[in-house]
């Protein structure tokens, strides 16, 4: 799933060429609550990102992704503190 890209439903994004490009899947538990899904990030059709979301695995079961967006799998994000 990580990669897919599917067109955003409805609304002004859907009447621009708004697009979700899933760029990480979850599944977690926190206390005695399990939570899963995907995020994403919202691009317009010019590729730029104008969004991000979260939606549970559910939201995307009957839907066909579109295209697909290669390296999201190889990102490695290094986050160093600016107080050292």
């Amino acid at each position: 799933m990580v990669g897919n890209v599917y067109p955003i439903r409805g609304g002004f994004g859907a009447r621009n060429g708004h697009m979700h490009v899933i760029i990480s899947a979850y599944d977690k538990v926190m206390g005695c609550c399990k939570y899963a899904g995907y995020v994403t990030i919202t691009v317009d059709a010019e590729g730029d990102i104008v969004g991000a979301n979260s939606y549970a695995h559910h939201y995307f079961d009957n839907k066909t992704p579109i295209a697909k967006c290669d390296g999201i799998e190889d990102i490695n994000l290094v986050i160093r503190s600016l107080n050292a």
